[in-house]
Parts: structure tokens; sequence; C-alpha cells
């Protein structure tokens, strides 16, 4: 999400490519799929949650993604336990040279 915003290009032909590189299995590209789509489709909803608990504060583009991509999975879907939300959005910051900002977005997640 975060590359097309970048690039101002369409998400799906990004996706395609990122997984013929990928080795990830059928369930495992879908869950991904799923992601990016509903985090692009309830974009205006995940902005506005993250707006109000923020108070408005800018946040880096890549927290902003994470937070987007934590808050749907939370909101919208059921089958994954919200910890491992958390955990994950938490990783992910580290992984992406955020660490400061690595509690934040697990206080976020756990509101």
């Amino acid at each position: 999400m975060l590359r097309s915003q970048q690039t101002h290009r369409a998400v799906e032909p990004i996706l395609s490519l990122e997984f013929r590189s990928a080795e990830l299995s059928p369930a495992d590209t879908g869950l991904c799929r799923e992601l990016v789509s509903g985090g692009v489709r309830w974009r205006r909803l995940l902005d506005w949650l993250i707006e109000r608990a923020t108070e408005g504060r800018e946040q880096r583009p890549v927290i902003r993604e994470i937070l987007r991509l934590g808050l749907y999975q939370i909101f919208f879907l059921s089958r994954i336990p919200e910890h491992a939300i958390v955990d994950e959005s938490v990783r992910l910051a580290k992984a992406e040279n955020c660490l400061g900002q690595a509690g934040f977005i697990n206080a976020m997640m756990r509101r």
C-alpha cells in the first residue's frame, strides 16, 4: 500500500509483481490480498480512527500503513487473534527500523 501511494500506481499491479518473487502459500497470498484490498477499501475509516487516537499528530507513512493494516484486521477479520495482530504490527515496525514507534503501535492496537 505504501509503494502504491509513493508511486501513485494502482495496488493490484504492485501486488502481482511482489507475489511473483515471494514464496507464499495460496492461503498467505489470499490473506495478503485481503489485507491490502481491505486497507484500501476502508482507508477513510481507518485514517479517521488513527486521527482520533493520535489527536491529529502526523505519522510517518510507514507507521500509518502499519496502523491501517493492524486496525483493519482488528475490526474486520475475526479469524486472526488480536494478540497476534498486535505482535505482528510491532514486529513489522521493528523490521522497518521504527524501533521508537513500536511501543506506540502496541498501545494503539490495544486501545
